[in-house]
């Protein structure tokens, strides 16, 4: 065992960081398939999935907190909740909801990214793509 997670309190502290991967999971396999079309719903929980991923990495890396609860997760849970349980939905009205989360999703994962880049940046002085000038002697 590593020493950092020798006793079961760390144990459990290092397992529900696993919470909000779950619960998507959960809530993908609560979708009819019948309800949405297959690639709407793959395309939303893989960018679910990548921007939870890529936190959880930059945060590890920068040895950061990481919330055991990921409210980006919030958009995709309650939408698959809506199509699970509200029958007076049609599958068109499904297909727009989980349309609109994917391109929510798209939209973080390219912001974060963007703020992640440009704050790493500042704060080691580099250019990303790019070299700096030279400095004139």
């Amino acid at each position: 065992t590593h020493p950092r997670v020798s006793t079961m309190k760390l144990r459990l502290y290092a397992v529900s960081k696993l919470a909000t991967p779950f619960a998507l999971c959960v809530a993908a396999f609560l979708i009819p398939p019948d309800a949405v079309r297959t690639r709407y719903l793959s395309v939303t929980v893989g960018l679910a999935f990548s921007l939870l991923t890529k936190k959880m990495i930059i945060f590890s890396m920068a040895k950061m907190q990481y919330a055991v609860v990921q409210w980006d997760a919030v958009p995709f849970l309650l939408v698959a909740l809506w199509i699970r349980f509200d029958e007076r939905l049609t599958k068109m009205g499904a297909d727009f909801a989980l349309g609109t989360v994917c391109f929510w999703y798209a939209f973080r994962l390219l912001r974060w990214a963007n703020v992640t880049i440009n704050q790493i940046c500042a704060k080691l002085d580099i250019y990303c793509f790019t070299l700096k000038k030279r400095k004139k002697d």
